[in-house]
């Protein structure tokens, strides 16, 4: 099962970074293929700078899309359109995940009637 993991990010360098540090701390259970893409809605360099810090990190589940509309639905939508996994799942770039949470995340899903979680 592969989840894709968005986090649409504008502005906020210093935060992006602790949120894929956490994403990347954060142990993947065996059968699920977690992927990363940040969106990025802004003109200024830093966030991608941020993504090519943690690319060899990630081991190529790291991926960057620049957007140039300005909004977050539009990043969000972007980043859905350029997806291929079974799951997304959206984060903000202020977040830091829990270290359980690919576990939680595999977990839920592997119940074919869950559609859609929260938190």
């Amino acid at each position: 099962m592969r989840l894709d993991v968005l986090i649409a990010s504008y502005q906020r360098p210093h935060l992006l970074s602790r949120t894929l540090e956490s994403l990347l701390k954060a142990p993947v259970p065996a059968g699920l293929d977690a992927h990363v893409t940040v969106i990025h809605n802004d003109e200024a360099r830093a966030a991608h700078e941020v993504v090519e810090q943690f690319d060899a990190a990630f081991e190529g589940r790291l991926h960057y899309i620049h957007e140039r509309r300005r909004g977050k639905s539009y990043a969000v939508n972007t980043g859905i359109h350029a997806t291929s996994g079974d799951l997304i799942g959206l984060i903000d770039d202020d977040e830091e995940i829990d270290r359980a949470w690919y576990a939680h995340v595999a977990t839920a899903f592997c119940d074919g009637r869950v559609d859609f979680i929260g938190g």
